[in-house]
Parts: C-alpha cells; structure tokens; sequence
C-alpha cells in the first residue's frame, strides 16, 4: 500500500513540474484608443468625376502617416495621395460613381470608424451610345467619325460589319436630349464614312476614295453627292477642317511622302496647294493657324502653319514634339482645342487623350477610362456645351465630361 502511495505523489509531482507556465497577458488596462477620426468638409463640394478628381477630405484626428488612414468610398479603399491630422487627398475611384457614395475614414489605433457622408461621384467619360433613345447602335455596328452642330445635335457615321464585308448604313443625327433618328440614307458601295465635318449651310462633308470630297444636303435626303476631287491619283486626305471665310483645308499623304501637300479649298470650288512632306493624321484650325498632328522626318508632333491673306499658308512648325514627350510609338491621331487654348490630342496609348496647355505642358487625366478607349481614339468633336465626344478606332461612341468648352469652329 505504501508503495502505491509513492507511485502516485510521484506522478503528481511529475505532473506539475511538466506545466508550462501561463502566457503574460496582452491586456493593458492603461491603453487608450485614438479618438475617432472625424469628417467635418469633403471638396469638390458638390461631386466630382471618378478616376479624375481630387477629393480634399477636411476634419480631425486623422494621421499624418498616410499609410494609417484607410478612406473607403463603399467598400473601395481609395488612393490616397497625402494626408496630414487634419486633412487627406485622396483620388475619387471611378469604381464607386453614383449619387450616394458613402465615405468614411478609417485610422489605426482609433477603434472606430468617422462619421460617414454620401457624396455623388459622376463618370468623366460614359460609352454614350449605349444611353441613346433608342439605341444607337445594333448588333455588329460601329462608329466610324462623329461631328456636331451649333443647335447641339451630333451626327455619326455607322457601319454595319457583317462575315461578306462592311457597309456604310447612313449618318444618325442625336439629338441634345440623346433622341435619335436618321439624318441621311446609306450611300451605295461604301464601306464606312469618315471623316465627317459640319459645313456651310448645314452641308455635312467627308472623304471618299481617298481623294474625293464628298457633301450631304442639310436636309439629309441624300447619300453624298461629289464636290470636289483633288489630284494626282496618289493624294490620300485623312482630315479637313473650315477657316473663318469657309475655305476648307485638307491634308493628308502623298505617296512619296515627299510630294506631300496641304489643299486650300475655297467656297468657290477653287485649289491652292501648299508644300509639307509629312503624313498628316488630323486638322484643326485655330487662332489664325492651321495645325497638324502629323510625321515628319520620323517625328511625331503637332505642326501649325499660318494662315495667311488672300488664303496663302505660312510655313509649318513644330507646335509640340509628341515623339520626345511619349516615345515614337505613341501616335497622335485626331485634335481639337478648348476655348482657353488647351489642345486635346486622341492617341493610341492607355491614355486615350493627351491635354497639351498653351505653355506646352502635356496632361492625361483619363487613364483609368483605357478599357474604353481600344487601340486607339480616332476621332474628337466638341459639344455646345462642355462635352467633348470621341470615336475609338474599334466604333465605340464615348461622350467625354471636359468640363471646358469649344474654341471656335468655322464650319457650321
């Protein structure tokens, strides 16, 4: 029996020595959470564009480590560019547009959240013609250029691409409200129609067969009749556009290139050919000039020639060496300007627009839009208003918030 008493104390003892020693706790009775961050302001005060703006976010006990404070627009942790105890910059996420976007800060070390406030985030750039009435497009059509109007109507051209080829189907005319209707029949034993242009007297315009211009009536009721066709057999015009006295000014390629010529047409039907062996993408008149997104001698720039008297044309210049800002594999291709001189480039990099200023300092405000913008934008035509319309090179039809408005345009 004794000997079983032995045994037993001798396990227990075994036993307690075999214990590990409780763990220290964690707990700190003297801690103090950090004071809840709180949302006083958010500007833009009303909404601002998702993917483009700058949210400037006011309030208190944020962090000035901006790897502590977490904005959420929903449940989308945004960017943040800075932020100090009392303010963050953070970028608004195209991801969450809408009229109720909720916001709140989160900070470490503060348990619990700000308050939140609902604000709207627009588009900067929506695919419009999946929000026409009715739709603008069907199955297997696509946009080819695009133009507008002084009432604010915007016109389209639009082919139909089926397995035997494509087929012009006619231009459709949107009007400001975003109703559409056809404006001209489909022109026989055309593909697709571009560029297209507002004219004098409502007269749309474009290019057929590489050199012949060819015009609507206003009323639409007809497919294009011939106006004007320039020789040699080799001229290749890509664009045109109208200077104040509605001569129209056409540019393009010559093959050589180093026959290369810009056309002066006059409302009277007469020529004026003027030098510039260069491959021409885009035209635009503005200010008194002529400009050109355009190669030349390997380079792609934006060229600008005077225009002159009697409709005579100054030498061309390099306005904005394209090739040395973003590489020669970046192509401009359509241009236009806004009122206060920025020049608005389509090209076929990820941005889709490239913003050139006066100073000649370049911008891209639209990268997060690249799932729209395809391989390429081709084409840009400004509203009446601040909405600037683009043509990708695959036939979508985007409707652009700049948030600017339009320089001049001498052709309608």
């Amino acid at each position: 029996m004794k000997h079983y008493f032995l045994l037993v104390t001798i396990c227990v003892l075994l036993f307690w020595g075999c214990e590990k020693e409780a763990a220290p706790s964690i707990y700190n009775p003297n801690h103090i959470d950090a004071p809840a961050p709180v949302i006083a302001s958010i500007t833009p005060v009303d909404s601002a564009q998702g993917g483009v703006d700058t949210l400037v976010i006011s309030g208190s006990n944020f962090s000035a480590e901006t790897g502590k404070n977490i904005v959420y627009v929903n449940a989308t942790a945004a960017t943040i560019y800075q932020s100090n105890k009392t303010q963050i910059l953070v970028k608004a996420p195209r991801t969450e547009v809408g009229d109720s976007a909720l916001i709140r800060i989160a900070v470490q070390g503060a348990e619990k959240f700000s308050n939140g406030i609902y604000y709207k985030i627009q588009p900067a750039i929506i695919d419009y013609a999946e929000v026409t009435n009715p739709k603008l497009l069907g199955a297997n059509e696509f946009v080819k250029a695009v133009t507008t109007d002084s009432s604010g109507n915007v016109y389209v051209s639009v082919t139909l691409v089926s397995a035997t080829g494509s087929s012009d189907l006619g231009i459709r005319k949107i009007s400001p409200n975003g109703v559409m209707t056809t404006f001209a029949p489909p022109a026989s034993g055309v593909s697709e129609v571009l560029p297209l242009k507002m004219g004098p007297d409502g007269s749309l315009y474009t290019i057929r067969s590489s050199r012949r211009i060819f015009r609507y009536n206003s009323a639409g009721t007809n497919s294009g009749t011939a106006w004007i066709t320039l020789s040699p057999a080799s001229v290749s015009i890509t664009d045109f556009d109208f200077s104040t006295n509605k001569t129209l000014w056409a540019a393009g390629s010559n093959n050589p290139i180093t026959n290369a010529t810009i056309y002066a047409i006059l409302p009277n039907a007469t020529i004026k050919t003027f030098p510039f062996a260069a491959s021409v993408r885009s035209v635009r008149v503005y200010n008194n000039y002529l400009y050109m997104s355009a190669q030349k001698d390997s380079v792609w720039g934006i060229w600008r020639a005077q225009l002159l008297a009697n409709d005579d044309l100054g030498t061309p210049e390099l306005y904005f060496d394209f090739s040395a800002a973003f590489g020669l594999s970046v192509i401009p291709q359509g241009i236009t300007f806004s009122a206060n001189g920025d020049l608005y480039i389509a090209t076929n990099a990820p941005a889709g627009i490239v913003i050139v200023t006066p100073s000649n300092i370049s911008m891209v405000r639209y990268t997060d839009y690249s799932s729209l913008f395809g391989s390429f934008v081709r084409y840009l035509a400004w509203g009446n208003g601040t909405e600037l319309y683009a043509v990708t090179n695959e036939g979508k039809f985007l409707k652009m918030y700049a948030r600017a408005y339009s320089a001049p345009y001498y052709g309608q």
